[in-house]
């Protein structure tokens, strides 16, 4: 569609300027025939791609992985522009949009019970995108490594913005990144997650408990009111992140009186005091850049050098914030280099390990003067320390953030089950110190069942990412089994993996699947023969599996993706889950803070409709603050 579009905008500047006026309108009538009839023909060729599937299709036009409709699909207007037309032709939003998913998860009329198939090809003039909702499909197609791969269409290039990372490269490109981040993801840095998120989280509640009490609409002593548990609890992770990741110290409120911005090259920040050359302090700029992450990458693709003086303020703010943190980042660099080449490295980090496999690198060149000037996939560039300190410093702090604000409120809302997560805790803790600090996290951390289960369940009810994106070989089509046949996917075809269809799905996990039920995790217990999905744990089990806590089935259970491009920071996440669980609840529950009038069966109400409302940006966030409390016990 490009080149004719691009041949009639030629013949349009070539006719104006000889006097060719009166033929414009004959040439725009053209362009539009044109494109029409190109759209026309494409869509056609995708349906009988569909068809060639054997799987159900239906019919839209617009295609979801595209960046108009990633930018706008969400907005009340486009929402609205679709469900007005008749016919029920505006059902198209239906089937393409996730966040739409989302909300019709739990009615009888899902999307996918609409379609009447767990699988089925969304049709466009743009491409033909198969959903897969099925558990089993899911996981079949999860084991095809060589044959399901990253997309390639510059959908992510919106999480390259300071270059390419182990979230973004494709499939050829990933093994060396892999490596190049594997320096935290060990035991011996969970050691270090454990101990600074408790002293973290230890912060964070002595500074909501010097607050005053709140106080009830019936005059009850409301406990330790907390403002914003969204903005404190990303306040928490993003500090342990920069600490075990780049090397940086942040406290988690007011500066310390001796922490001023000159020391920033030594790896201490200020929440206060941007350091020299920059604008706005650390956590500023990376808290707007994750906040408008799409805004970003779409101005700094589109706004050329020369507009920045007229811009608005919100994009100059943005690219303040870009280039600050891109500042921050160097400083940083610069302080792992110096420790790496001075052999006096104070904490391994994310860093210290980047520059470390860099020098190696260009000594083993020095060594061998044929290398020389060659660029290799293994080889790590600049833009391969910036891109993957980049995406592991948003994707470590803001997705663990999100999830923990649903657990806090969905505990809130349950009274049951925060019993039995706090009877867990203690039982955990039993014999251990009044201290958070000197909990060994050899020792407690394997104890901390009810925690992780917790974590576990609220991953499973309200996944960071509705979907993962994947597409089939380009060369090569792909077998998918699914209801007891076999369905070959056609070559180069994105292959959307619905992750909230797959984790509410009654097959799996039971007729009560979209209840809030933490417990069925717990390896104390045997799984229940309502829910397929879960089994023991294999006895003696390491790493990510957890030998108190039941393993889900391939398929059932995807919030950190699944197969070989799996999380890598699943085991980060875990650890610094259970440790702010741990410290906030082993003295207090939560619950909500009622608004001026309001019963508690109405705050439940308007909690209720908050979290139904709940989008996917970075990751899935409620819209509106909830307030909780907590209350000592």
């Amino acid at each position: 569609m490009a080149p004719f579009i691009a041949i009639a905008s030629a013949l349009v500047a070539v006719l104006i300027p000889v006097g060719g006026w009166q033929r414009v309108p004959a040439v725009v009538g053209t362009i539009l025939v044109g494109v029409v009839a190109q759209l026309l023909f494409q869509l056609l060729r995708n349906i009988q791609i569909a068809r060639s599937t054997s799987l159900p299709y239906v019919l839209t036009p617009a295609y979801q992985f595209n960046m108009f409709s990633f930018v706008v699909g969400d907005m009340n207007w486009y929402r609205s522009v679709a469900r007005s037309l008749p016919f029920g032709w505006g059902d198209w939003y239906d089937w393409t949009h996730d966040n739409y998913k989302w909300r019709r998860r739990r009615a009888p009329d899902s999307v996918y019970r609409r379609v009447g198939s767990e699988v089925y090809c969304a049709v466009s003039p743009g491409a033909v995108l198969i959903n897969v909702g099925n558990p089993d499909a899911l996981a079949d197609l999860a084991l095809k490594r060589n044959l399901i791969l990253k997309p390639d269409d510059g959908f992510l290039d919106v999480l390259k913005v300071y270059g390419d990372n182990v979230f973004t490269a494709s499939d050829e490109d990933w093994p060396p990144h892999r490596k190049f981040v594997s320096g935290i993801f060990n035991e011996r840095s969970y050691v270090q997650v454990w101990r600074k998120t408790i002293t973290q989280a230890t912060e964070c509640l002595a500074e909501w408990t010097s607050v005053s009490p709140s106080t009830e609409p019936d005059g009850i002593d409301g406990g330790l009111k907390v403002k914003d548990m969204f903005n404190d609890v990303q306040h928490i992770t993003l500090n342990v992140i920069s600490t075990v990741g780049l090397g940086a110290t942040l406290p988690f409120g007011r500066d310390d009186p001796s922490n001023d911005s000159q020391n920033a090259q030594s790896g201490k920040l200020s929440n206060s005091k941007a350091a020299p050359g920059c604008t706005l302090t650390f956590r500023e700029s990376i808290l707007h850049i994750a906040l408008e992450f799409i805004a970003t990458f779409i101005t700094l693709s589109l706004v050329p050098t020369w507009f920045i003086p007229f811009a608005s303020e919100s994009i100059k703010y943005r690219l303040t914030a870009y280039e600050d943190f891109g500042r921050y980042l160097r400083l940083l660099v610069d302080k792992a280099r110096a420790e790496v080449q001075a052999g006096q490295i104070q904490q391994d980090n994310l860093l210290t390990s980047l520059v470390r496999q860099q020098q190696e690198q260009r000594n083993n060149t020095d060594l061998n003067p044929d290398h020389k000037g060659k660029k290799t996939h293994s080889t790590v560039s600049e833009e391969d320390i910036l891109g993957n300190a980049y995406i592991i410093t948003i994707a470590g702090y803001e997705t663990t953030a999100a999830s923990l604000q649903f657990a806090f409120v969905v505990l809130a809302l349950h009274p049951e089950q925060q019993t039995w997560l706090l009877n867990s805790i203690d039982k955990s803790l039993e014999g251990q110190s009044e201290n958070p600090a000197e909990w060994d996290y050899v020792k407690v951390f394997p104890l901390m069942s009810g925690p992780l289960s917790v974590m576990f369940e609220m991953l499973r009810l309200f996944p960071p990412a509705h979907s993962i994106a994947k597409r089939t070989s380009k060369t090569t089509p792909v077998a998918m089994r699914f209801a007891g046949k076999e369905y070959i996917l056609p070559p180069n075809t994105i292959v959307e993996l619905d992750v909230v269809s797959a984790q509410y799905n009654t097959d799996a996990w039971g007729p009560n699947a979209a209840e809030f039920q933490p417990w069925i995790w717990d390896g104390q217990n045997p799984p229940s023969p309502d829910i397929p999905a879960l089994s023991p744990a294999a006895p003696g089990a390491k790493g990510d599996t957890f030998p108190n806590v039941h393993v889900a089935k391939k398929g059932t259970w995807v919030p950190f993706g699944e197969g070989h491009r799996s999380c890598v920071g699943q085991k980060f996440a875990q650890v610094e889950y259970v440790a702010i669980l741990a410290v906030m609840l082993r003295r207090h529950r939560v619950e909500l803070v009622r608004e001026k009038g309001e019963t508690r069966a109405d705050a439940k109400k308007r909690v209720w409709k908050i979290i139904e409302a709940a989008t996917q940006t970075l990751s899935l966030r409620m819209r509106q603050n909830v307030q909780v409390k907590l209350v000592a016990r």
